[in-house]
């Protein structure tokens, strides 16, 4: 455990070591997990997307946080994403624990131009299983997903992903496949 803090404060910092300050720009964002954008970061630029999940399903309440998506780009159509989906605070038996998470590394590549009218990026993604074993796969899932975008008016825009990953579920790997729309 003391491990993995030590290797996200040693990916922290070389991260910021890369960083050069740009110019105001439009700011473009992912949401894991739901709708990744087609866009990529601009090229030796660090952006970090937090967040905190609350869900409730069959009368389980389970709290995620930081839920965090560090994107670092590599080159102008490449981005390195890190994701941590921190601990999660939930009740998995009698009594209410907290856990760690597993993580995620993913390469994002910019397929088309930004500007075109339907951007279009690949995302390749791996998960580490480095999470507590009660909420970890204790396997690696890995996959591909597409992300297309488009503008329908000045202010709205409409994301869609399709993919498929390799699922570990503790015994069995099976394919599954994904889709979203937002």
């Amino acid at each position: 455990f003391i491990m993995i803090k030590k290797v996200l404060l040693l990916l922290t910092l070389i991260c910021l070591s890369a960083v050069h300050v740009l110019p105001a720009q439009e700011l473009t964002t992912d949401r894991p997990d739901y709708t990744e954008s087609a866009i990529t970061v601009p090229a030796r630029s660090v952006q970090l997307e937090t967040g905190l999940e609350y869900v409730t399903e069959n009368n389980t309440v389970s709290t995620t946080f930081p839920n965090s998506l560090f994107r670092i780009g590599l080159h102008r159509s490449v981005e390195l994403r890190i994701g941590f989906t921190g601990w999660t605070w939930a009740k998995l038996s009698d009594e209410r624990d907290l856990y760690f998470n597993d993580m995620i590394v993913e390469s994002k590549i910019q397929l088309t131009d930004k500007k075109a009218d339907v951007p279009v990026a690949i995302i390749l993604a791996a998960t580490i299983p480095v999470g507590d074993d009660a909420v970890s796969t204790g396997g690696s899932d890995y996959g591909m997903k597409f992300a297309g975008s488009c503008d329908l008016s000045e202010n709205t825009d409409l994301g869609i992903n399709a993919g498929i990953y390799s699922v570990f579920d503790g015994m069995n790997r099976q394919l599954m496949a994904i889709a979203s729309i937002s």
